[in-house]
């Protein structure tokens, strides 16, 4: 059995110190920027759903003026047909046609609204409960 002098032990619990404030001096720093990115996309994340609100009710606002359109570009047909100004008829089809495709483009606008919505959400849920 090899004896253990003092100064060996010292070293050795020296030497264990100085590791553990090595280990410490370099977590500390990590850990502190763990928690500032963790604050920081936080942030972007509630960022990201006030944006993404704000493009759903942009988006719910263009589909109502669409239908709208829809709406009148009907009732501008049906009154040109009536009175046989097929020219004036044909120029309200192709508004028409504009307005429905943009009425489905503005649909799918809202369902990627509402998915990035979502996403944003279940995100900003995980990084609080880190």
């Amino acid at each position: 059995m090899a004896k253990v002098t003092l100064a060996a032990a010292v070293s050795r619990a020296a030497l264990a110190a100085a590791l553990l404030g090595a280990g410490l001096a370099l977590a500390g720093p990590a850990a502190a920027q763990s928690v500032r990115t963790n604050s920081q996309d936080i942030r972007q994340d509630q960022r990201d759903l006030r944006h993404d609100g704000r493009d759903f009710r942009r988006d719910h606002r263009d589909v109502r003026a669409d239908k709208a359109g829809i709406q009148t570009d009907r009732r501008d047909i049906h009154r040109d047909i009536k009175s046989g100004n097929y020219t004036d008829a044909r120029k309200d089809r192709a508004d028409l046609r504009r307005d429905v495709h943009d009425l489905h483009a503005d649909r799918r606008d809202l369902r990627r609204d509402h998915r990035d919505v979502h996403r944003d959400r279940r995100d900003l849920h995980q990084d609080v409960k880190q």
